[in-house]
C-alpha cells in the first residue's frame, strides 16, 4: 500500500494563480501555505476539483482522514471520470480500515483506466485483506507485469500465493521482492517468516543475517532475528540477538520488553533481572525502563522490593499512570484493598489512553469485588472488557476458536464414530500426564502442588500438543478429517515433534513424571489419547458459574480463545461448547482419568494431593504442602493466577459467583446441565 495516498505526482500547476501557488507550496513541503492558497482558489472558483483534491491530500497528511475523505469525495462529484482520484479515495479508506468501501472505488478506477498498475496493486492489496486471495493474485500479477520493478507488488503477491498454498510461487515472489529492495527490512522479514512457516528455519535466519551484514547493528533487524529464534524455540540465541539490539540502541524499550516476555515464556528470569538492573544503572532517568523493571518485580512476586522501588519513583512522578496502577496492585497484594482503591481514585483519568483505562478498570473491578461491592465491580469489569474488545488486534478472531469447537463436535457427535486402534508408545518413552480443565478451574494451583514433588516435572502452558500436528497436517481440522486413516508412522512423527517441542523448555530428569498442563487441551483429548493411549489425564473442575465469572474478570492477552470472555454471554456460550466437547470425548474415549474438584482441593490440599499422587503412582512427599514457597522461588508463573499460587491456599474465590447471582439469571438454564453433571446441585 502506497504512502501518501495519492497515486501520481500532482498535475502540472494550472493557469489559476492561487492553485498554481498551492501546488508550489505543497511540493516544497509548506502544507499550511498550500492549504491557504487552495482556500483562495475555491473562493474565486467554488467548484474547483483540483483544489478540493489537494485539500484532501493535505488533510490526510495532517492525520485528518475523515476530512480528507470529504474533500476527495467532493472533487469526485465534480470530476467523476478522474480515475486516479477514485484510487486515491480507495487507498484513503483502506488506511481507515474500511476495505469493503474501498473495493468499488478501485474497481471504478480500473474501469476508467485498466492499465493503472498502482490501482491494480491497491485493489490486490485490498482483496488480500478481504481474504479474496484468487482475485488478489490476478490483480497483483497484472500489476507486476505492468510495473515489474515494484518490490511491494511482489511482497503482496507472495502473501496471496502463500494463502493459496502455492509454496513455490510464494517463495519466488518473496525472493523477488527482496532482490528489488534489499534495504527494505519489512520485505526481508516477510521472506524469513515464510521460510520459517515452511520449516526452513535456518534459511529464515540466513535472510536476516544477510540484511544485518549490510546494515550492522540494525535494531529492528536484530529484533526480527530474535523473533525467528524464539519461534524456532532457540531461546539462548534469541536472548543473544536481543542483547545485541540493546547494545546497539540501549535507550529504546522494545528489546527490553521482548527480553522480559521471553523470560516468562522460557522460565529464565535471571537473564532479565541482570539486564534490567544493568540498564537502569546506565539510564536512571529512562521512565519506560523504570516501569518495566517494577512491573517485572510485581509479576515475579518480589513484592517488598517492588513496593520500595515504587515509593521512590512516585515521590518524583506522582501522576505517572502505569506506576500508580502498579502501586495499587502492590497495595492489593499486601492486603490493603481500600488503600489500593484510594490510590487508583487519586489518578486523573483525563488524557489517559484506552489501554491504560482498560487496565485501571480491571484493577478497580477486582478491588470492588474484594470489598464485596458487586454492582460496582460488575460496572468496572464490563467497561474494562469493552475497552479490551475495542483494542483487540485484527489478527484475533474469537469466531475461529468456536469454529474449531464446531469442527470437533461434528466428528464426535456422530453416534457411529469409530475410534482408531492407537499404537502403543513403547517402553522407550513414558507417556505424559495431561493436566486439563476449563481456564480458571484451578489447573495452575494443581500444577504447582504437583511440581513441588521431587519426582514430578511440569510444563506450564506450552502448545506442544498443537505443535505436534504440524509435521503431518495443516491444521487440527485437517487432522480431524483424516484421523481414521492416520498411519503409525505419522503417529510416531507427531510423538517425536511433541517431545521435541517440550524439551526446548527443559528435559525432565530421569525417572520423573512429565505433567503437561494446558487447560484447553481438554478439547484435544482425542488427539492426546491417539498419540499416547497410556497417558493419564487429570481433569480439574469448578462450579461453572465461578469459572465463567473468573474468566470474565481477567485482563487476558487476547487470543482467539480468550477473546470469547469479553461478556458473560460470550463466556457462558464458550464454556458450554468446550465442556460439551469434553463430556463427549470423556464418554467415548477409554481415558485413564482422575478428577479434581477445585472446592475440595482448596478445602483439604493434603487429601486431594495424596489422591493425585496415588493416581500417578508416586510416593507421598510433604513438599507438596509447601507448594507456595516453591512458586515464590520459581518467580515466573505464566498465568493470571501468578499472584494467588505464591501464597498459602487461596480460599476467597470459592462460590464468589453467588454475589453476582442476579447477573447469571439469564444464563442459568444453559449452565444447569453442567452444574448437575459436575455435582453442584
Amino acid at each position: 500500500m502506497s504512502d501518501p495516498i495519492t497515486s501520481t505526482i500532482l498535475p502540472t500547476p494550472p493557469s489559476d494563480e492561487y492553485l498554481g501557488r498551492a501546488y508550489s507550496f505543497f511540493h516544497s513541503g509548506q502544507l499550511l501555505k498550500a492549504k491557504k492558497f487552495c482556500r483562495r482558489a475555491l473562493d474565486s472558483a467554488p467548484h474547483q476539483p483540483q483544489a478540493l483534491h489537494l485539500l484532501g491530500i493535505i488533510a490526510h497528511l495532517h492525520g485528518n482522514n475523515d476530512r480528507a475523505e470529504e474533500y476527495i469525495g467532493e472533487a469526485l462529484e465534480i470530476s467523476p471520470e478522474n480515475h486516479a482520484w477514485h484510487a486515491d479515495l480507495g487507498n484513503l479508506l483502506m488506511k481507515k480500515g474500511e476495505y469493503g468501501r474501498a473495493l468499488p472505488l478501485f474497481r471504478r478506477s480500473l474501469l476508467l483506466q485498466p492499465d493503472d498498475s498502482w490501482a491494480l496493486h491497491q485493489l490486490g492489496a485490498c482483496l488480500l485483506v478481504e481474504k479474496n486471495f484468487s482475485e488478489a493474485v490476478s490483480c497483483l500479477r497484472k500489476a507486476a507485469d505492468l510495473n515489474p520493478g515494484d518490490p511491494l507488488v511482489y511482497g503482496n503477491l507472495g502473501t496471496a500465493l502463500a494463502n493459496l498454498e502455492d509454496t513455490d510461487g510464494a517463495l519466488a515472489s518473496f525472493r523477488r521482492s527482496v532482490e528489488l529492495a534489499p534495504d527494505n527490512l519489512a520485505l526481508t522479514v516477510n521472506l524469513s517468516e515464510f521460510l520459517l512457516a515452511a520449516g526452513r528455519g535456518d534459511e529464515a535466519i540466513s535472510c536476516l543475517d544477510a540484511f544485518i551484514a549490510g546494515h550492522p547493528a540494525h535494531y529492528e533487524a536484530l529484533l526480527a532475528k530474535a523473533g525467528i529464534y524464539r519461534k524456532c524455540r532457540q531461546y539462548d540465541l534469541a536472548v543473544l540477538a536481543l542483547r545485541q539490539a540493546i547494545d546497539a540502541v540501549p535507550h529504546r524499550i522494545t528489546a527490553y520488553n521482548e527480553l522480559t516476555r521471553l523470560s516468562f515464556e522460557w522460565g529464565q528470569q535471571a537473564v532479565v533481572e541482570e539486564t534490567l538492573a544493568r540498564a537502569l544503572a546506565a539510564q536512571p532517568r529512562n521512565a519506560e525502563l523504570r516501569r518495566l523493571y517494577v512491573n517485572y518485580l510485581e509479576k515475579t512476586s518480589q513484592i517488598d522490593k517492588a513496593a520500595a522501588f515504587l515509593d521512590r519513583e512516585l515521590a518524583r512522578t506522582p501522576d505517572d499512570a502505569p506506576l500508580v496502577l502498579l502501586k495499587a496492585k502492590i497495595e492489593r497484594r499486601q492486603g490493603r484493598v481500600r488503600e489500593a482503591l484510594a490510590v487508583l481514585n487519586r489518578l486523573p483519568r483525563e488524557g489517559l489512553e484506552a489501554k491504560m483505562l482498560l487496565q485501571l478498570h480491571f484493577e478497580a473491578g477486582r478491588l470492588h469485588d474484594q470489598l464485596r461491592e458487586s454492582d460496582m465491580a460488575m460496572r468496572y469489569l464490563s467497561s474494562a472488557n469493552e475497552y479490551a474488545r475495542r483494542s483487540m488486534a485484527g489478527s484475533v478472531e474469537p469466531l475461529r476458536a468456536r469454529q474449531l469447537n464446531a469442527a470437533i463436535r461434528r466428528v464426535f457427535n456422530d453416534p457411529g464414530v469409530k475410534l482408531p486402534q492407537p499404537s502403543p508408545v513403547g517402553n522407550a518413552v513414558a507417556a505424559p500426564v495431561f493436566l486439563i480443565g476449563f481456564p480458571r478451574s484451578g489447573t495452575t494451583l494443581t500444577e504447582n502442588i504437583l511440581a513441588a514433588h521431587p519426582l514430578v516435572h511440569t510444563c506450564e502452558e506450552k502448545p506442544a500438543l498443537a505443535e505436534s500436528l504440524k509435521c503431518c497436517f495443516a491444521s487440527y481440522e485437517d487432522y480431524l478429517r483424516q484421523w481414521d486413516v492416520v498411519t503409525e508412522e505419522q503417529v510416531r512423527r507427531m510423538r517425536r515433534e511433541y517431545f521435541a517441542h517440550l524439551h526446548t523448555y527443559g528435559r525432565p530428569p530421569e525417572g520423573s513424571v512429565l505433567v503437561d498442563k494446558l487447560p484447553l487441551n481438554m478439547i484435544r483429548a482425542f488427539h492426546a489419547w491417539h498419540l499416547f493411549p497410556d497417558a493419564r489425564f487429570i481433569f480439574v473442575y469448578r462450579h461453572p458459574c465461578d469459572v465463567c465469572f473468573s474468566n470474565f474478570m481477567q485482563n487476558y492477552n487476547l487470543n482467539d480463545a480468550m477473546a470469547n470472555f469479553l461478556s458473560l454471554r460470550e463466556t457462558v456460550d464458550f464454556y458450554a461448547e468446550v465442556m460439551g466437547l469434553w463430556q463427549r470425548q470423556e464418554e467415548i474415549l477409554p481415558l485413564r482419568l482422575h478428577r479434581v474438584r477445585y472446592e475440595d482441593l482448596v478445602a483439604d490440599v493434603a487429601a486431594e494431593a495424596r489422591r493425585m499422587l496415588d493416581f500417578l503412582g508416586l510416593p507421598w512427599n510433604e513438599e507438596v504442602l509447601t507448594f507456595h514457597q516453591r512458586a515464590r522461588e520459581k518467580r515466573v508463573i505464566n498465568t493470571p493466577s501468578y499472584h494467588q499460587v505464591t501464597q498459602p491456599v487461596y480460599q476467597q474465590a470459592r462460590y464468589r459467583w453467588q454475589r453476582y447471582a442476579g447477573y447469571f439469571e439469564p444464563y442459568m438454564e444453559q449452565l444447569r446441565p453442567f452444574i448437575e453433571a459436575l455435582g453442584y446441585t
